[in-house]
């Protein structure tokens, strides 16, 4: 069994300096007479990234094993956030690694004990809560920039296009989304084809060899590609049919209210293949 501490620099020199960690880790370990620890240490500006995406938090990864502690003076050492501690957990849970937090109260993580596996499920629960909650924001955050026709990803969805447009009130140029009438009609032929009975991969065919057009990128059309535009654009006319009955039959602005299209088909937010 090796004994082993993890030090993150920290912008509070004198308080959280790494002197002051070690010193506080080797006095937690001699308090507990376990023997004195070997420290990795990584700077203050890894704090956003995962323990195993840091230099000494890698090579501390690859070293543990099976029984082995790894101490840490506070939580946010290992962790700004508690999803990012939830998967540091799991993982040494899994690995069978017992974990010492010194500022956290019963903060003895061993996967070989009932309570403190108890303790870990809740915390990762935690860790699960904030990541969903993270996601509903990015999500809701996304759908009010895209209900605006503001740019919300690298490449506009297919059949619209980027527009540098003023905005008057911040003063400033930004790309709104509005209908590329060129693939539109490509979109629209797809749609057609199908209803006469064509196959998939005749309408590859079709697009490729009889009109002769390419994909955004310029390569050639096929099967799988044909599907998902078909299937996006049919779900486009959809909610662009709601967008207008919402709107009282009026055709809704270029621009706008196209948070459903994103929400709902990935297609849309990336080129087809």
């Amino acid at each position: 069994m090796a004994v082993y501490g993890y030090i993150r620099h920290s912008l509070e020199k004198q308080e959280l300096s790494a002197e002051t960690q070690q010193f506080g880790i080797e006095q937690y370990c001699a308090r507990l007479g376990l023997e004195p620890p070997s420290c990795y240490i990584d700077p203050a500006q890894y704090s956003k990234k995962i323990l195993w995406d840091r230099p000494a938090g890698k090579e501390l990864c690859r070293a543990v094993k099976r029984g082995d502690i790894v101490v840490v003076l506070r939580i946010d050492r290992l962790s700004r956030s508690m999803m990012g501690f939830g998967k540091i957990l799991e993982r040494w849970q899994n690995q069978g690694v017992i974990m010492h937090i010194t500022d956290f109260a019963g903060g003895v993580f061993d996967p070989n004990n009932p309570m403190s596996r108890l303790m870990a499920h809740v915390l990762m629960s935690f860790a699960d809560y904030q990541h969903e909650m993270i996601k509903q924001t990015t999500k809701e955050g996304l759908a009010t920039t895209a209900r605006q026709g503001r740019q919300t990803n690298i490449h506009a969805p297919y059949g619209f296009k980027f527009e540098g447009r003023f905005d008057r009130r911040q003063n400033k140029v930004y790309n709104a989304v509005v209908v590329n009438h060129e693939e539109r009609t490509i979109l629209a032929k797809m749609v057609e084809l199908r209803a006469e009975g064509y196959s998939w991969v005749q309408i590859a065919r079709y697009l490729n060899d009889d009109w002769k057009v390419t994909k955004r990128t310029g390569g050639k059309w096929g099967p799988e590609a044909v599907i998902r535009a078909t299937r996006a654009y049919l779900k486009l006319m959809a909610t662009e049919a709601n967008a207008q009955s919402r709107n009282g039959g009026v055709p809704q602005p270029e621009g706008e209210d196209f948070d459903e299209v994103y929400e709902e088909e990935e297609c849309l937010t990336k080129e087809p293949d």
